[in-house]
């Protein structure tokens, strides 16, 4: 059986250019779009770092006024997920002002991101065990805490390892105690609860609740509060 194909008329082919055209403009509008977003992310990344070299430089000769500017460079430095000069920032801060909680848990987090997990637990377990440390402050160093000894867990290939069964219950213990020191932090105990389905996946513990039960509770809510 033969089928017959008719010619493409006239108005099919100027149909055909249009539809070529307009791909080509939503092409450049989209690259367009990019590539500006691209240079302004660009042009504040180059602002961020001029900022922080000055501040270095300065930190030689350093007055009490300057230190306000410089630790909120350190948090713009983590935002922009540039940790190897939030690092030197964050280090140089700690030596002439080592009293600062917020900078030295800035400091931890940079170190986690930069792969020196056993360091930054060093820094926040030092941090805990200090007597007058803010609430705010100490359950957001356990967070950290917590994120710390997941990162070796999951680093470490043999899940059933010594190692990683200690990372991960040590993960655990980081999260609940600030979550059951204030339920508030739903973030803590949704993490807490994620680390803890971990360890009945790998098999090193059956679990104390049953999905849809209320104990799932923190693990939804902080879902639904941070993206």
């Amino acid at each position: 059986m033969s089928i017959a194909f008719g010619k493409r008329t006239s108005q099919q082919h100027r149909q055909d250019r249009i539809e070529q055209q307009s791909r080509k403009i939503f092409l450049s509008n989209h690259f367009n779009f990019w590539r500006i977003r691209y240079m302004d992310y660009a042009s504040k990344f180059d602002e961020i770092f001029r900022e922080t070299e000055v501040s270095l430089r300065r930190l030689r000769r350093l007055s009490t006024e300057d230190f306000a500017i410089m630790k909120t460079q350190v948090e713009n430095l983590r935002d922009a997920r540039q940790y190897d000069l939030m690092s030197k920032l964050a280090e140089a801060i700690c030596r002439h002002d080592p009293e600062d909680a917020k900078n030295r848990r800035l400091y931890a987090q940079c170190l986690i991101e930069l792969g020196n997990v056993t360091a930054a637990i060093d820094v926040l377990n030092a941090l805990r065990a200090r007597p007058n440390l803010k609430p705010s402050e100490y359950a957001e160093a356990g967070g950290l805490l917590g994120r710390a000894y997941k990162q070796i867990f999951h680093e470490l290939s043999d899940k059933a390892s010594p190692e990683a069964r200690d990372a991960l219950r040590s993960a655990i213990a980081s999260y609940r105690e600030p979550y059951e020191a204030d339920p508030a932090l739903t973030w803590h105990g949704g993490l807490r609860v994620h680390c803890e389905m971990l360890q009945v996946g790998e098999g090193m513990a059956t679990p104390g609740w049953q999905i849809g039960s209320s104990s799932l509770m923190p693990y939804r809510s902080a879902k639904a509060e941070r993206p």
